[in-house]
Parts: C-alpha cells; structure tokens; sequence
C-alpha cells in the first residue's frame, strides 16, 4: 500500500521531532513499522536518504542537502513532494 504524501511528510516531520520511529508512531497512534516504511517510501519517491539510522540514534542527513538545517529541510522536502 503506497501512503499519500501529505501523510508521508507529517510521519517524516513526526519522527524528526519525535527523535525516534517509536515516539512517531505514538503521536501518529499507527505501529513503529507502519511509520518506518512510510518515511523509506517517502525516501524512495524522493530518491534522497532523508534520515540517517543507527541503533542508538536517528538523525536528519544534510548529505544531499547541503547547508539545510531541519526546518529548512522540512520546507525542501514538503516542496518537492507536492509538486
């Protein structure tokens, strides 16, 4: 099931504030895997990795963005999705 964009930028804004897929999920009341596959598709239709995952932390990557901070990364990424 592919997941509407608007829904794909609120999970990915979510777990940005949220620091975790687990603290999304909760705000989003939906399974940590629901939120995790919908931010991996969002990067996929994106072709961008918007997230860097390691065991003990989730950060926002700058890698593709270069000189974007977080809120400037949100407005980058709702842009693109909607046009």
């Amino acid at each position: 099931m592919r997941v509407d964009r608007l829904t794909a930028m609120e999970a990915f804004v979510r777990v940005v504030d949220a620091g975790s897929f687990s603290g999304a999920a909760k705000q989003l009341r939906v399974g940590q895997p629901a939120v995790s596959k919908t931010v991996a598709q969002l990067e996929d239709r994106l072709g961008v990795r918007l997230l860097l995952r390691s065991t003990h932390r989730l950060t926002p990557t700058k890698r593709n963005l270069p000189h974007v901070g977080p809120p400037q990364l949100y407005r980058a990424v709702c842009a693109y999705t909607l046009r």
